[in-house]
């Protein structure tokens, strides 16, 4: 199990440095952001149906979910915090595959800062792989992210302790590790 953690760590690494790539006039400043983090709560259960007896659609709703640093970062705080996510999706209960967008609002333990922003990804054997993008605001004003995020089943699994959330997560919610970085834009 503990190979396996490392491999999809390592895997996801190289994805994410293929697959992120910082536009030259965005080079100012640059902190690589690496994450764990796990469904804790559900705020509004939004709209959920099966269409066609297989395809669960799920449309506006909105998960507390915990997040923890996995790397120490310069610039950004060395906290966890919560992040508001609110998720839109069609997964096919057959295949394992299919579509999820949302957006998500992060505020910190320690720090008066937040960030916001949008993701969208997909679904393969079940457990989500997506973009994420967003911006900060208050002391994080001018910084953008990029990242990339990939579920792993069980938030036990996770890496340095396991699951995140005080209690436990939500029973059949994935953990997920992100990769990515935080970059400052140049101002012009």
């Amino acid at each position: 199990m503990k190979k396996r953690r490392m491999i999809v760590f390592a895997c996801l690494t190289l994805i994410a440095a293929l697959i992120m790539a910082v536009p030259g006039s965005a080079r100012a400043v640059k902190e690589t952001v690496a994450e764990k983090s796990a469904f804790c709560g559900v705020i509004d259960p939004g709209v959920e149906r099966l269409v066609q007896g297989k395809i669960w659609q799920i449309r506006g709703r909105v998960y507390e979910k915990r997040i923890e640093p996995l790397l120490s970062l310069g610039g950004q705080p060395d906290t966890g915090g919560w992040n508001t996510v609110v998720v839109n999706l069609n997964l096919n209960l057959e295949t394992g595959t299919g579509s999820s967008w949302g957006t998500w609002v992060r505020v910190y333990d320690n720090s008066p800062g937040t960030y916001e922003g949008s993701f969208a990804g997909g679904f393969h054997d079940g457990a989500w792989y997506g973009r994420i993008t967003g911006k900060g605001a208050g002391v994080f004003e001018g910084w953008h992210v990029k990242a990339f995020q990939q579920d792993i089943p069980d938030p036990a699994a996770l890496p340095e302790g396991g699951d995140p959330c005080p209690g436990g997560a939500l029973p059949g919610t994935p953990g997920g590790i992100l990769i990515g970085y935080a970059f400052q834009t140049q101002s012009d």
